[in-house]
């Protein structure tokens, strides 16, 4: 969780996102992650 919100700050300060925009994509990366680790243990 501290990982995410150190990212989530470098993230908007390094880029030209919006702290919504940075979260949303923050959110989508979790979810792919998630989706990843779900299918490597259903094979």
């Amino acid at each position: 969780m501290t990982l995410g919100v150190l990212i989530e700050g470098f993230l908007y300060q390094l880029t030209a996102l919006t702290l919504t925009q940075v979260h949303v994509a923050e959110s989508a990366a979790l979810a792919c992650g998630f989706a990843v680790l779900l299918w490597s243990f259903i094979r």
